[in-house]
This record gives structure tokens, C-alpha cells and sequence, in this order.
């Protein structure tokens, strides 16, 4: 019977978790190759290990290291079709859904919300696209959870250090999946060493000795690949407005996924997490004071709040004093559930104070609840499976060629007798198709506009580029491609020479 209990209990999270696997592995089957991937396919994966560990030949931040790592080791098995190479970011998905649940137990505890917090914490489909495509950003995501749920546990019991090593070792795996979650890293250290002088006030050297061992081991891994790529000016993705516009706001544009709730969406929810963090550290300042601080709920809500300022600072320091760009859309992806932590652990915290009224813990509970529900109805009603909305003009790659490769049979072509030209967006995209599918493999193309022979078919996008508009005016258009905004034009002044 107990086991019965417990299997009835576990049954809504087992089904959530596995309809957002299950969406997730249909999107990885489904989607084209995205530009960024094929970069890290053709550039790193199936280039030298040396290449992959370094960037020295080819410097690029496009270079998730742990991401290229992974698919050129998963390669050797499957490939570098396009499902395969999107495999280690599929078996990362699984690690952050069972630690968002972990968490989830661990900081809500009160059963009526713990489910509603694990489902927002899985449910957004921008964060689910970075585990269905091959980058490093899904990696560095799930190590991130699992690091902060071993932080609390550590935390919460500081004489089990073995909990202390496995956090700062995922957030080291997170780190050189993507090298933005270095903030979260420099977070941790400023973290420490308030909770042991401020807080437990015993345990300095020894927490600090094992974070400065870490930090040795990450900054030999990651300091040639870094070296290389600041040498390059490769760091040059991120917001220049600052954090409020371009961390934060934009962010939760990119949160909407395809404008689903319009400016709505991204208008309040800032505001709403913005009023979170300062209660929260009003809160903070309050368990500390009136020492509630010894409480596991109130070190949850002082952990992640003093983290997440800590991240915050960071950023907009590095942005103020040195010009770095500050993170943006994808990059900045890892507030995300730093902010959704950041809210289940001040819930948790009201309803373990004293004052709290029964009254007082109904009215957190509906506004929890009504918060999370709109999570989860906007998130669902955005997931789809055709495109990636960052890469929609990689949406109907295949598609483009094969009607590409149609139309030229019909004019009696055969593969190798006409030329495609393309826009850069497509730079890296069909020498991959052409290399790792055997039905593309004599497809030809140039990329405008430096182009020799002149081309027969050009894949052209609708947004406005004067040069391409100029070019269009001598062209035909034959089809167009929605979701991707491309239209593909022939050039009927080529037919003649190339027949």
C-alpha cells in the first residue's frame, strides 16, 4: 500500500515531465538544423580535439565547449545527423526536470504548490528550446539546477561537505557549457563567504578552501578558449542598454515565445518579479535580524536571493566599468529560474512565520497559484513544433532545397549542372546538408555576395536589405516559405548559359 500511495502520488509529476520530454524529443526530430549548430558541427565537433577544447584556430563564443564535447563524442556512435547531434542536450533535459522536481520538494514542501511550481519551472518553451537543439545553453541550465539544489542540501546540513563539492563541480560543468554562467560562479563565492561569517559563522576556511580548488580547476579548463575568444573580440553578443532593458525585459519578450500574450506579457511580469526580489530582500534582512535564519526556509530564500543580487551586480558591474554587453535573450536565460526560485522560496518563507494567519497563508496560496497558472496556460498554449522563433529562417531548410532540386529536374537539370545563391544566414547551413546528407551532397551553392558563376536559383528573405531588394527586381519569384520568410527566385536570364 504505501508504494501504491507514493506511485499515485509521484503520477502527475512522472506525466508532466514526460509530455515536456516527449515535446522536446518531437521538436529535435522535427526541427532543420539552426545556423548555430551547424557551426558548432562543421567548426568544432568534427574538427580536432584540440580545436574543440581551444577555439584556437577558429576563436568564436559560438564554442559551448561541453556542448562540443558531448556531440563529438555521441558522433563516434550516431553521427552527425541532426537528431544526433541534439542527444546531449536531450539527456540534459532529463537531469533538470528530475532536479526542478528535487527542488521543487525541497523548497516549496507544501504539497498543494509543489506541483505547480515543478510544472513552471519545466513548462516554457524558450527555455524547453535550448534542450531540444544542440547548444550548450540546455547544459548549462540543468547543471545550474542540480547545483543549487546541492547548495541548499549543503546548506542545510553543512557537516556533509560531499554536498559542497558536488554543487561547485556542476556549476563548473555549467560553466564550460556556457561561459556566462561564470556570474553565477563569482555569485557563489560572494554567497559563501557571507553565509560562514554572517550566518553559521564557523566553517570559513574550510568552505573557501574548497571553492578556491574549484576555481583553480576552472580556470585552467577555461582559460585558454576565453583567452582567445576576448583576444578576437568574440564576446560581443549581449544588450547595450543595461540590465532593466536588456537582461531583464528582453528577456521576458523571449519568455512570450512568438508574441502569444503580446506586450502584455512582457510589460507586467518584470514589474511583478522585480516587487518579488525586493520583498525578498526585505525578508532577508528581517530573517536575519530576528534570527530566523537557522530556519531551512529562510537560508533557501538567502541563498537564492543573495545569488541572484550577487549575478545581478555582477553583470551590470562588468557592463559600467569595463563595457561588456550585458546578458541578453538567450544568455541571460539562466535568470529565469533563479527568478521562479527566487518566488517559491519567499512563498515558502511566509508560510513558515509565525505571524502568519490561516487567513493570510489562503490569499499567498491563490496568489501563488493564480502567478503560476498563468505560467503554465501561456506556455503551453505556445508550444509548437515547426521553427525556432531566434532562427525562424532555418525553418524549411530541407524543404527549400528539395523544391530547389525539383524545379531544376523539371527544367532538366541534373544536380550538378546549376548553382544556388543564398544570404549569409544560410552560410553554414548548406555546407552541412551537403556534407552529412547523401541526398543534398551535389547540391551547389554560393553566398551573396560574393558569388563567380552565376546562379540559377537564389534563396532570398522577405525582410527589407537594399541590395537584396535591388537584385529581386531582375528576378522571378517561383515559391514562397511562410514560417521562414524566404522566398526562392530563378534567374531566367541564366537558363540559356547553363543548358
Amino acid at each position: 500500500m504505501p508504494n501504491l500511495f507514493l506511485y499515485r502520488n509521484s503520477l502527475p509529476y512522472l506525466l508532466a515531465g514526460f509530455s515536456v520530454f516527449a515535446y522536446c524529443c518531437v521538436r529535435a526530430i522535427l526541427l532543420d538544423i539552426t545556423t548555430d549548430e551547424s557551426y558548432t558541427v562543421m567548426y568544432y565537433a568534427s574538427d580536432t580535439w584540440n580545436e574543440v577544447l581551444t577555439n584556437i584556430q577558429k576563436p568564436s563564443a559560438n564554442n559551448h565547449i561541453l556542448n562540443s564535447i558531448l556531440v563529438k563524442l555521441s558522433s563516434y556512435l550516431f553521427g552527425f545527423k541532426v537528431f544526433a547531434i541534439r542527444i546531449p542536450s536531450l539527456c540534459a533535459l532529463i537531469l533538470y526536470i528530475t532536479f526542478s522536481y528535487k527542488l521543487s520538494k525541497l523548497i516549496v514542501q507544501r504539497k498543494t504548490l509543489v506541483f505547480l511550481s515543478f510544472c513552471i519551472l519545466i513548462s516554457n518553451p524558450y527555455l524547453l528550446e535550448m534542450f531540444s537543439l544542440a547548444r550548450g545553453y540546455g547544459l548549462s541550465l540543468a547543471f545550474l539546477v542540480t547545483s543549487i539544489y546541492y547548495l541548499l542540501k549543503y546548506l542545510h546540513n553543512s557537516k556533509k561537505t560531499v554536498n559542497l563539492v558536488l554543487a561547485l563541480f556542476l556549476l563548473l560543468l555549467a560553466v564550460y557549457s556556457s561561459f556566462i554562467i561564470i556570474n553565477v560562479w563569482l555569485a557563489f563565492a560572494g554567497f559563501l563567504f557571507i553565509f560562514q561569517v554572517f550566518v553559521v559563522k564557523t566553517g570559513l576556511f574550510k568552505t573557501l578552501g574548497i571553492y578556491l580548488a574549484f576555481s583553480i580547476i576552472l580556470t585552467l579548463i577555461i582559460w585558454e578558449p576565453v583567452r582567445v575568444n576576448i583576444a578576437h573580440n568574440e564576446f560581443y553578443y549581449g544588450g547595450v542598454l543595461g540590465i532593466v532593458f536588456d537582461s531583464i525585459y528582453d528577456l521576458f519578450m523571449c519568455l512570450d515565445y512568438d508574441n502569444v500574450m503580446g506586450s502584455n506579457y512582457f510589460a507586467f511580469m518584470p514589474g511583478i518579479f522585480f516587487s518579488i526580489f525586493f520583498i525578498s530582500i526585505f525578508s532577508i534582512f528581517n530573517s536575519v535580524r530576528y534570527k530566523y535564519i537557522n530556519n531551512n526556509m529562510h537560508i533557501n530564500l538567502f541563498a537564492i536571493t543573495i545569488i541572484l543580487f550577487i549575478v545581478l551586480a555582477s553583470i551590470g558591474t562588468q557592463f559600467t566599468l569595463l563595457g561588456t554587453p550585458v546578458a541578453k535573450a538567450r544568455t541571460a536565460l539562466f535568470l529565469f529560474p533563479l527568478m521562479l526560485l527566487n518566488l517559491m522560496a519567499l512563498v515558502s518563507c511566509y508560510f513558515q512565520a509565525d505571524v502568519t494567519k490561516a487567513k493570510s497563508n489562503l490569499i499567498i496560496v491563490q496568489i501563488f497559484s493564480g502567478l503560476c497558472l498563468i505560467f503554465i496556460f501561456h506556455d503551453i498554449s505556445s508550444w509548437q513544433i515547426t521553427h525556432s522563433p531566434y532562427w525562424r529562417y532555418n525553418a524549411e531548410n530541407k524543404k527549400i532545397i528539395r523544391f530547389i532540386q525539383s524545379s531544376a529536374s523539371k527544367l532538366g537539370y541534373r544536380q550538378n549542372q546549376f548553382q544556388s545563391a543564398s544570404t549569409s544566414r544560410l552560410e553554414r547551413v548548406l555546407p552541412y546538408y551537403a556534407k552529412y546528407y547523401s541526398e543534398f551532397k551535389f547540391f551547389k551553392y554560393q553566398i551573396l555576395p560574393n558569388i563567380d558563376n552565376k546562379p540559377l536559383y537564389y534563396i532570398l528573405y522577405d525582410d527589407s536589405d537594399k541590395q537584396i531588394d535591388s537584385l529581386k527586381q531582375v528576378l522571378t519569384p517561383i515559391q514562397s516559405f511562410s514560417i521562414s520568410h524566404i522566398t526562392v527566385y530563378i534567374d531566367s536570364s541564366a537558363l540559356p548559359t547553363l543548358k
